[in-house]
């Protein structure tokens, strides 16, 4: 005989069963309606344009999903415009797509402004870090990058053979890679901030007009091989004076046999 206890636990279990399977079709459900913003089949959101300055702006190369729409756009000149962009240009930290008014944040694309040899001028978001690999190589007339005093990191190859650069302040600078500014035939002076903690391989390779760097950090531990090879003889790299002696042992054979290290 089934006692009136025992019919209202069975009803409480049979409710409690259906409550479970109300909400695992929902969640089913759910997941049907609402795309994976991973799945590698859904649909990307693909936007290209020019701007005036004839600087072409991408999503081909971050955009996720139309579901998960990314926020940032590259930057960069595409391979056919690189002999037309002339003078001064300058990158917004920001762009609005205009068939759609939805604003991007702007990051530099695989190659940026490579080979780019009539940009005489660039004026860097104050925004950006980071100058990535290869960014304004072969820039051959750029004179002038403003800005680049609060980027903290300079990659490989960034500026080599920007043979117009003639002075850099670089205040925020962390870490300047291999070659960043090989080839740069006129750059005369260089100031480092005192974040400074690494200068790579061939950094200031075939600066040959280079005579003075000044070095205001206490916090470098590594200079690359080679670092100062090709600069000038009369090279002077102005140091702290509580870092002198240490930094007299960093700077002896990176490329240049001459160099006199004094305190600033």
């Amino acid at each position: 005989m089934v006692t009136n206890k025992k019919k209202r636990i069975l009803a409480l279990c049979l409710s409690l069963v259906m409550v479970f399977s109300i909400t695992c079709m929902e969640a089913t459900s759910s997941a049907e309606t609402m795309p994976d913003p991973d799945d590698e089949f859904a649909e990307e959101e693909e936007i290209t344009f020019k701007d005036k300055q004839g600087l072409t702006y991408s999503t081909l190369g971050t955009a996720k999903t139309i579901y998960n729409p990314t926020s940032v756009i590259e930057v960069g000149v595409e391979t056919k415009d690189r002999g037309k962009i002339l003078g001064k240009i300058v990158i917004p930290a920001t762009i609005v797509y205009p068939k759609t008014g939805k604003r991007y944040r702007v990051t530099m694309d695989e190659i940026g402004f490579y080979d780019c040899k009539k940009i005489t001028s660039v004026v860097l978001p104050t925004t950006w870090k980071t100058i990535d690999d290869i960014a304004f190589a072969g820039c051959h007339k750029l004179s002038t990058v403003k800005n680049i005093q609060k980027v903290r990191e300079i990659g490989f190859l960034s500026f080599s053979d920007c043979y117009s650069l003639k002075k850099l302040k670089l205040d925020q600078v962390v870490s300047i890679d291999k070659a960043a500014f090989d080839g740069c035939k006129k750059l005369s002076a260089v100031t480092i901030g005192k974040k400074c903690k690494e200068l790579g391989e061939f950094a200031f390779n075939r600066c040959k007009k280079l005579k003075t760097i000044t070095i205001k950090s206490t916090k470098l531990k590594k200079v690359g091989k080679k670092a100062f090879k090709g600069t000038s003889h009369k090279l002077t790299i102005k140091v702290p004076k509580k870092k002198l002696a240490a930094y007299k042992k960093l700077f002896k054979n990176k490329g240049n046999k001459k160099v006199v290290v004094k305190a600033i």
